[in-house]
């Protein structure tokens, strides 16, 4: 039945109208052009943002569509992100396994347009030249992130997403459930829509051009990163207290 459910969706959003790809243009602005060239050294970034999209709102035990992954650094002048990586996981597979799957998420996805399900309905999906979908299986979580935080993070960095009682939670528990610790430290995880609520605007209030796809996991991290980095204190964006106090 539930697998009827999800393929009835997948069917109603093929019927939609085919999203618009934005340009390589955005993308350039967007992402590091050093970290994104092969012949420059590999940089690493000192935050990683995750960004999940489910088929429920259960908080550890969701089914789950696919992870963006985007690695930046804050700094005075602008956000600077690298890389990003974008997982489609095995949705079959998460049925048979029992994780969770809601009528009230299925139908908010159809309502959708398919701009924002396309990195999980379009087999062939490729988005902006530089995000292209790695369809795997979530028992591959684990590898997969331990590998990306090797080549593009720092040591001891720090995990944000919007809340940590749901995408950090599940992805915790989908990797302990293959008997795996995550690939960071517990204390290094930050809820940036916290930091959002409590900390005054700084700076950003020029309009800046964003990918305008809602719900594709890694333009929701780009998003969440601009506007983590618009309320950002100096001490975040490592700019030193003149007193050599924290700047608050």
């Amino acid at each position: 039945m539930m697998s009827d459910s999800i393929a009835q969706v997948a069917a109603a959003i093929h019927e939609a109208e085919p999203p618009q790809i934005l340009g390589a243009r955005v993308t350039t602005i967007l992402f590091d052009e050093l970290a994104l060239s092969e012949a420059a050294p590999p940089r690493r970034y000192a935050n990683l943002m995750l960004d999940i999209e489910s088929m429920s709102l259960h908080p550890g035990r969701a089914l789950i569509v696919s992870l963006g992954a985007v690695p930046f650094d804050l700094t005075p002048a602008e956000p600077v992100m690298g890389p990003p990586l974008l997982l489609v996981f095995d949705l079959a597979e998460q049925l048979v396994e029992g994780r969770v799957v809601d009528q009230g998420t299925q139908r908010f996805w159809n309502r959708q347009p398919r701009a924002a399900c396309a990195h999980f309905v379009d087999p062939l999906f490729e988005g902006e030249g530089q995000i292209i979908a790695v369809r795997c299986s979530l028992h591959d979580l684990h590898r997969r992130l331990s590998n990306f935080a090797a080549d593009h993070l720092a040591p001891g960095f720090e995990v944000y997403s919007q809340g940590v009682a749901f995408d950090i939670a599940n992805l915790a528990g989908a990797m302990a459930d293959d008997g795996h610790d995550t690939p960071w430290h517990y204390a290094n995880v930050v809820d940036c829509r916290t930091l959002r609520r409590k900390l005054p605007r700084r700076r950003g209030a020029e309009a800046v051009t964003l990918p305008a796809a809602a719900h594709d996991p890694v333009h929701d991290c780009m998003k969440q990163i601009r506007a983590l980095w618009e309320v950002a204190t100096d001490d975040m964006l490592g700019i030193p207290s003149p007193t050599g106090d924290q700047v608050q």
